[in-house]
């Protein structure tokens, strides 16, 4: 059976640049959790009034198709996983195929959180190697400083950007998707998501917003079981995921070259990183310039390590996140075409 590879990535990352000085002029209640509130981010990207997440999307994808050299019209398949997406319904995925005049390409929309673009992975490794596509585009992207509650300092984390991959048959024997491993626990659905809320600071009077301050916002369950969970399993789960995937493929954790894993908070990376026993250059950080970023942290770490040149033809790539639900995965590349 063929193995889908990754034969190039793009990204988008807004130009406004918001500096941890920023936030000084708000009275930041604490997140609940050490995790948050000292993320490590020193500074975020913010996509600009007029854009739309699937303005950023669009130019990712385009970044990574002049960076292939592949015509939209190759495309056999858009796989878009929006953090938020332009309305409420239908998603973006085919108004990305509209705006990329990608014309015999199919458009599927796809929501796990910051485990999607590694499911999208897994998904269209799978779809390749059943021979049903030949050329398939995962885009991710994040408007989260839009709903971000500018009360705690859970904020402080938030960037915005957008990262894409393009996958098509290996060409050589060994190389591409070796395999992955995800799990899902719905008992932890409450402790993280988006819901129409007051923000954790308010006390009843008004502040800097205007009219009713309810709104659409990222939460953390504050009560003791939701902050439990999230301190417990948050530093531990990612890495076991991870193993998972290499005990599949036949693989050590010695036998990773180079690992990305989604930038989520500081405390979290680095136990990652410490858990699976990485050294500095098996692994690129973009939390502290462009914080988290949610669904597209992966696609644009992949993005910044590969124009680094810091991943390299047979190198064990191995993608891992947990993500809202609660989910998470892990997928295994040996790299190159």
């Amino acid at each position: 059976m063929r193995k889908a590879a990754i034969v190039g990535t793009g990204a988008y990352i807004p130009e406004n640049i918001r500096t941890n000085e920023w936030f000084e002029k708000f009275d930041l209640v604490s997140s609940g959790t050490d995790i948050f509130d000292n993320g490590g981010v020193k500074e975020r990207r913010v996509i600009s009034d007029e854009m739309k997440s699937s303005d950023m999307e669009v130019l990712a994808c385009r970044n990574a198709l002049e960076k292939t050299g592949i015509d939209a019209n190759e495309i056999d398949l858009i796989l878009c996983n929006s953090n938020i997406q332009d309305q409420l319904q239908p998603g973006n995925a085919c108004l990305i195929q509209h705006k990329l005049s990608a014309n015999n390409a199919g458009a599927f929309n796809f929501d796990s959180a910051c485990t999607g673009f590694i499911n999208c992975l897994i998904l269209a490794s799978s779809m390749i190697a059943i021979g049903e596509c030949e050329t398939i585009l995962i885009v991710s992207s994040t408007t989260g400083t839009r709903i971000a509650d500018y009360t705690e300092k859970k904020c402080m984390l938030i960037g915005d950007g957008a990262g894409a991959a393009i996958l098509k048959p290996a060409k050589t024997k060994g190389r591409g998707y070796l395999g992955s491993s995800f799990i899902s626990d719905g008992s932890l659905y409450h402790t993280m998501g988006r819901k129409v809320k007051k923000p954790e600071g308010w006390k009843g009077k008004r502040t800097y917003f205007s009219g009713d301050p309810e709104k659409l916002y990222l939460f953390i369950d504050r009560t003791k079981e939701g902050l439990d969970k999230i301190n417990e399993l948050g530093p531990v789960q990612t890495v076991e995921v991870t193993k998972k995937a290499l005990n599949k493929c036949g693989l050590k954790v010695e036998d990773i070259d180079f690992f990305i894993c989604h930038q989520a908070a500081r405390q979290l990376v680095d136990a990652w990183r410490k858990g699976l026993n990485l050294k500095e250059n098996q692994y690129y950080d973009t939390l502290a310039d462009y914080g988290n970023l949610s669904n597209a942290s992966i696609p644009v770490t992949s993005n910044e390590a590969i124009n680094q040149k810091m991943i390299k033809d047979d190198d064990i790539v191995v993608f891992s996140a947990p993500g809202m639900g609660w989910n998470l995965s892990s997928a295994v590349f040996r790299w190159g075409m």
